[in-house]
């Protein structure tokens, strides 16, 4: 993939595990063990690629949005 690709499909991921997960409440744990795999799988996927750490940080600030507004 190119740049453009790339960086669209970090994104669109991103972006799909964001609305899936952004009204999970904290005590559902099997919830955050789906999000924490697809997480994972996200991460893993552009491991390799030279937007890895842009896909990284983007995780992380995902995941700890929708961790913040998890009630």
């Amino acid at each position: 993939m190119n740049f453009k690709q790339t960086y669209f499909s970090i994104w669109q991921d991103i972006w799909n595990l964001h609305k899936k997960y952004a009204f999970i409440s904290k005590d559902d744990i099997p919830q955050w063990e789906n999000l924490t795999m697809e997480a994972n799988r996200i991460h893993d996927k552009y491991a390799d690629s030279f937007g890895a750490k842009f896909a990284e940080a983007l995780l992380f600030a995902v995941t700890a949005e929708i961790d913040r507004k998890a009630k």
